[in-house]
C-alpha cells in the first residue's frame, strides 16, 4: 500500500513540475512577444523620424517663402 501512496506522490509531484514549467514557458513567451512589439515600434520610430524632421523643416521653408511673399506684395 504504501508503494502506491509513494507512486501517486511521485505523479503529483511530477504534475506540480510539469504545471511550473508550463507558466514559466507562458511568462517567457509573453515577455518574447513584448519584446518582438518594442522592436517593430523601435524598428518603425527609427524610419518615421527622419521623415519628421524632413516635413518639419519643408514646412518651415514654405512658412518662409509665404512670408517673403507677402512682404513684397506690400503686405
Amino acid at each position: 500500500m504504501s508503494e502506491t501512496v509513494a507512486t501517486e506522490m511521485d505523479f503529483q509531484e511530477q504534475v506540480a513540475r510539469i504545471e511550473m514549467m508550463q507558466e514559466e514557458t507562458r511568462k517567457y513567451v509573453a515577455e518574447q512577444h513584448k519584446l518582438m512589439a518594442e522592436t517593430a515600434k523601435l524598428n518603425r520610430d527609427r524610419w518615421l523620424a527622419p521623415l519628421v524632421i524632413v516635413s518639419s523643416l519643408g514646412g518651415g521653408v514654405l512658412a518662409a517663402i509665404a512670408s517673403h511673399m507677402i512682404k513684397g506684395m506690400g503686405g
